[in-house]
């Protein structure tokens, strides 16, 4: 391997301080390569804010890594992570050639870096002990040719050489989910200076003000917390580890009072009896001679379904007393792939919110639709609330609402076979959860007592990814829940996964972590600790309430002055669920601030903002804005989920899910597209198919973004009817292939016929002739003059039939085309065109259907097909 010594950043020789794997953890050969896509240009590397599903997420052999090995072309951060087996003890030399920025992290320490936007080549001297060691190289790609090689040589060896592969390890068996869209980042000094205070596009810098920190873990006691109570007023966990222990914690004493449990997720005592929910079932603990050590494991709840799937968690665990005696609640999730998508097929039975009957031994389903619930709890007005984390048909991770009465509630995740609710419209989220911003992986909700000062009556929730406490302040509006999150305190030891109000009314605090993309970047997966409130008040925004016409917000001190519409920063968008994993803001919008009102000790603050639409985030933001006293904001931000706006009706959502009645399945009908995902559909000449073509929560095929290529069916087709609906976006183009061969290398259209579909007022194709417009057989046949097509954005039904090589085009119930395949018209018409040059064009009598990405945004929906051979 050469390295161009172009630029030379050394350090001193030193020693680092040996990190080793977890023995928990199991090493493969490889590397960890994950990229982010920043999509700003930067004169300087930008540092990633932590806890974000990375675009690209996969296991590479070695560390020399040049363009496509990204899938991303520019304006990206890229992580590559390794364990460094050093078979003998000595000094080595690394080097590293980056185009742009790099960064060479040894150990968890940074030895050599490079942050400008230019090539570097980097060199550094280590003492290393014999045995693994943690390495990172993480690349900032400005534009051009991504590169990045690291090297290495024994001090004295002649030159330097590719690091071998077989001395490079990763976890194994890593799920690697990945999501769309622009990432998060922290910006270098000097660039966009409003981003540079904590709280405020970046991680707060520890515990908040108003909290004290206690630490309840002795030396030794390193628990993945997987469920905390009370016992007789003394705290107990479980623990989600090999020992599957139950543990009562108090000062520096620890007992272990129970064990062998599976994976538990959830704890709880009531009415003097203590419950674990372990993966298979809810499980009663019984101390029958009274030494306070479980003697009799009772198996108080089962009958769930479960597989041999790792993702098949039991999360909870949530009680009540009623007067039919103790019920219970908590969430199953679904199974999934080690991409992140859900499992096709599911056990049925998964992905639903559940109330337990422990002297019944039953279980009554309350939601369905969901998919990875780690944590359910009681909230504002007791009603029970469940955090879902980001996947396939949830854009972002959101907490839910839950009635324990009424009627039975869909909650927007579907998988194969579906849920038997699933035809039932979703209802909006209690609030969103950017992803990287303000959740990754949330966890259990809990209400904060009259004793937390401001922020009584809200809803806080931990995150094992994105780190610390969450608080949501929850309101209703027009009969349903919807509010704020704020960032609220970070400084926790590990992710946190369960949180408890104790007899005091302090936040007792479990965490926990695991390999891959689930951890909080402390490298810890253990800690338990409390937060004791009624400290120091810091300055910030303690409830953001809606208005009819804007938003009221409510400060925890004075502010300095009364700041005017400047001091205000407010965006707005939208989420659109679909089968895609994760999904990007739709429909961004800068919104302006016509009016602010102060209140006279300027406490309180209510902002006029036009064109407020319900459906919607809007996240709000203090800009150059102190207290009385000079100090900034604790956290700057509140994402607010605007699912109503005071004072207006809301139309309810529509969905239309496809289905063939009972007269068109005996009519030989069947559906190419079932609503719920891409299933029996295929990237050209592939097997898989991009994540840019989605099912939406409506049931549409949509093309999400240009790049996703041509899709098509995965059964081929002779003699058809062929009938769907689609609908383009302005200026948009796509098409509906039929009788299309695969051919390696080749596009489908060289050899399918296609029907046009166009916005014809908009793109500049339909001026090329009437044989380019909506519904003609493109190329070949004209549409009439007028045409029948509705305009971008409207829903247009096409039919496509093809019997004994009779060709007819109907759009919106008119014929466009009756024509014969290969009679004398038709093929004077191939003989004069562009596929005249195409020696399969139109050749097959059987062949595929497809669906064309012409780079614009578009919907099908509704595509169902009867053969007539």
């Amino acid at each position: 391997m050469n390295f161009l010594l172009q630029t030379c950043l050394a350090v001193q020789l030193a020693s680092v301080p040996q990190v080793l794997p977890s023995e928990d953890v199991e090493l493969e050969q490889g590397v960890s390569l994950r990229v982010y896509d920043v999509s700003r240009e930067l004169p300087l590397m930008p540092t990633l804010v932590e806890g974000q599903t990375p675009n690209v997420s996969k296991r590479v052999d070695g560390l020399t890594l040049i363009d496509g090995a990204y899938e991303l072309d520019d304006l990206f951060l890229a992580t590559a992570d390794t364990w460094l087996k050093v078979d003998e003890a000595g000094t080595y030399e690394f080097v590293v050639e980056a185009d742009d920025g790099v960064i060479l992290e040894i150990n968890d320490v940074v030895v050599a870096q490079g942050n400008t936007s230019y090539p570097h080549v980097l060199q550094t001297g280590l003492k290393l002990e014999e045995g693994f060691h943690k390495l990172r190289v993480t690349l900032w790609e400005a534009k051009g040719q991504a590169i990045m090689r690291v090297g290495w040589r024994k001090m004295n060896d002649e030159a330097f050489e590719t690091i071998p592969t077989d001395l490079l390890f990763t976890e194994a068996d890593q799920v690697r989910p990945t999501s769309p869209g622009p990432k998060n980042v922290i910006l270098p000094d000097g660039v966009d200076a409003k981003l540079m205070t904590a709280g405020n596009g970046r991680p707060l810098n520890g515990v908040h003000p108003y909290l004290e920190l206690t630490n309840l873990r002795p030396d030794g006691f390193e628990p993945k917390v997987g469920g905390m109570t009370f016992i007789d007023g003394q705290l107990a966990v479980c623990t989600w580890d090999r020992v599957g222990g139950v543990y009562l914690v108090g000062g520096d004493e620890v007992t272990k009072i129970a064990e062998g449990l599976a994976e538990p997720l959830g704890m709880f005592h009531i009415d003097g009896r203590t419950f674990v929910l372990q993966k298979q079932e809810l499980t009663e603990l019984i101390d029958e001679d009274g030494d306070g050590v479980t003697d009799f494991y009772k198996a108080a709840v089962t009958g769930w379904p479960t597989s041999a799937n790792f993702h098949e968690f039991a999360f909870g665990l949530e009680g009540r007393m009623t007067d039919d005696g103790p019920r219970l609640y908590g969430a199953l999730a679904v199974a999934i792939d080690p991409g992140g998508r859900t499992t096709v097929p599911q056990v049925p039975g998964r992905g639903v919110v559940i109330e337990m009957d422990p002297d019944a031994g039953t279980y009554e389903v309350l939601a369905q639709g969901v998919r990875t619930p780690n944590g359910v709890g009681f909230g504002v007005d007791g009603e029970l609330f469940v955090l879902d984390n980001q996947g396939d048909w949830l854009p972002e991770s959101k907490m839910s609402h839950v009635p324990l009465d009424g009627e039975p509630r869909f909650l927007g995740s579907h998988m194969t076979p579906d849920h038997p609710w699933a035809d039932l419209v979703p209802p909006d989220p209690v609030v969103w959860l950017p992803q990287g911003e303000i959740g990754n992986s949330p966890t259990q909700p809990t209400l904060l007592p009259d004793n937390w000062g401001p922020y009584a009556g809200d809803m806080v929730h931990g995150d094992v990814t994105h780190g610390g406490v969450k608080r949501v302040f929850v309101e209703e509006v027009n009969g349903q829940y919807q509010g704020a999150v704020f960032r609220f305190t970070q400084g926790m030891e590990a992710g946190v996964n369960r949180l408890l109000v104790g007899p005091n009314g302090d936040l007792f605090v479990g965490m926990i972590g695991s390999t891959g993309n689930w951890g909080d970047g402390s490298g810890q997966f253990h800690g338990l600790q409390k937060l004791t409130p009624g400290q120091t008040l810091p300055f910030e925004m303690a409830e953001v309430a809606a208005t009819e016409t804007g938003f009221t917000i409510t400060l925890t001190k004075p502010a300095a002055e009364a700041f005017d519409a400047e001091h205000f920063a407010v965006v707005d968008y939208r989420y659109d669920p679909t089968s895609q994993y994760g999904g990007p803001k739709k429909d961004v919008r800068d919104l302006s601030v016509s009016g602010v009102n102060w209140n006279d000790d300027r406490t309180r603050v209510t902002l006029d903002i036009p064109d407020l639409q319900p459906g919607r985030v809007v996240h709000l933001v203090l800009v150059d804005m102190a207290d009385v006293e000079g100090n900034l904001p604790w956290t700057t931000e509140a994402w607010y989920t605007l699912n109503q706006v005071p004072g207006q009706t809301r139309a309810p959502k529509q969905v239309m899910m496809p289905k063939l009645t009972e007269a068109e399945i005996a009519d030989g009908w069947k559906l190419l597209f079932n609503g719920r995902d891409t299933a029996g559909w295929h990237n050209v000449n592939s097997e898989d198919i991009s994540g840019a073509w989605a099912a939406t929560e409506a049931g549409e095929l949509h093309l999400q973004w240009a790049g996703g290529g041509d899709i098509v069916t995965d059964e081929t087709y002779g003699d058809f009817e062929l009938s769907l609906e689609w609908k383009i976006s302005e200026g948009g183009n796509s098409g509906i292939f039929y009788r299309g061969v695969e051919t390696p290398g080749e596009p489908i259209f060289t050899t399918a016929l296609e029907m046009q579909v166009l916005d014809d007022q908009r793109h500049g194709d339909a001026k090329n002739g009437r044989d380019r417009w909506a519904g003609a057989l493109y190329a070949l046949y004209a549409v009439p003059d007028p045409s029948p097509a509705n305009p971008a954005g409207q829903w247009n039904h096409a039919i496509v039939r093809l019997k004994d090589n009779q060709l007819t085009h109907i759009l919106n119930g008119a014929v466009i085309l009756e024509t014969e395949l290969w009679g004398e018209d038709f093929t004077q018409r191939v003989a004069e065109s562009k596929f005249a040059s195409m020696p399969g064009f139109a050749k097959a009598d059987r062949g595929v259907i497809g669906l064309q990405d012409h780079g614009d945004l578009v919907w099908y929906r509704n595509v169902k097909i009867r053969e007539l051979d």
